[in-house]
């Protein structure tokens, strides 16, 4: 048999998905990710804490198996207010341009490229998984791959043509072919 959660615990839980699935922001100097609130925040710290409470008061047994998940809600608690406490609460941001230098936070390392050595900005390769090639006057380059969500790949594009204007170019998905090959882009090869 299936067991029914009562209505606040599935209002609790459905308030806890939006908020974390909450969809990127632009801003006027850049495209942030919103943290997930204080109040979930505090939420998993504080049920984190009161089951290590439990386990460690406990005689043991069945409270032991919890130690991992303990330590899970824990340590996302306290990353997600150290985010926040670092970022504010617009969040961290996916692309900002401040001043005169276009910032991009991806996998590897954020990347740093003043405006005054940005020719181009290419971006290709199939939705999803775009590749940000950032074009040199002298022809040098260097490429950042962030794995954002489709949404958020959106808001950055139309933020960076906002920002940039003629300088970004966006190209078309590649094909199967393309992909298998490794293709770079067209425009700037």
């Amino acid at each position: 048999m299936r067991e029914l959660k009562p209505a606040w615990a599935r209002g609790l839980l459905a308030a806890a998905v939006r908020a974390v699935s909450a969809s990127p922001q632009q801003q006027a100097d850049g495209v942030y990710q919103p943290l997930p609130p204080a109040w979930l925040q505090w939420l998993l710290l504080g049920a984190g804490l009161a089951a290590a409470a439990l386990i460690v008061a406990g005689p043991g047994g069945p409270w032991m198996s919890q130690a991992v998940s303990v330590g899970l809600a824990v340590g996302f608690g306290l990353r997600a207010w150290l985010e926040r406490r670092r970022h504010g609460p617009a969040g961290r941001p996916l692309v900002r341009l401040s001043g005169e230098v276009l910032q991009m936070r991806h996998v590897g390392a954020d990347v740093s490229v003043p405006l005054s050595q940005l020719a181009h900005l290419v971006v290709y390769g199939p939705a999803g998984y775009r590749h940000y090639r950032f074009i040199q006057p002298d022809g040098r380059w260097q490429e950042a791959r962030p794995q954002w969500p489709r949404q958020a790949e959106a808001c950055v594009i139309a933020f960076l043509q906002r920002a940039l204007g003629e300088r970004v170019v966006v190209e078309a998905p590649q094909t199967a072919f393309e992909q298998a090959r490794g293709d770079g882009p067209y425009f700037g090869s």
